[in-house]
């Protein structure tokens, strides 16, 4: 890093980022567990996942997009 052109280098392999993307997901999977957030919404727990699967889905095409450019 001396010549003043600073880089990252790749150091979570697929698995730990899985791994990462599951631990952050379970604050969200006890409370469905127990029916906690199903009663207090109604029962509309799935539209929130799906939703929440689209922006996901729409998140990862935009990353792809940029890396492709990049």
């Amino acid at each position: 890093m001396a010549d003043g052109n600073p880089h990252l280098r790749r150091t979570l392999g697929t698995m730990a980022i899985v791994g990462l993307g599951l631990g952050y997901m379970t604050q969200t999977v006890i409370f469905d567990t127990f029916g906690i957030v199903s009663e207090e919404t109604n029962f509309v727990v799935p539209m929130a996942y799906l939703m929440a699967m689209v922006a996901m889905g729409l998140t990862a095409i935009s990353y792809g997009r940029m890396v492709r450019l990049y």
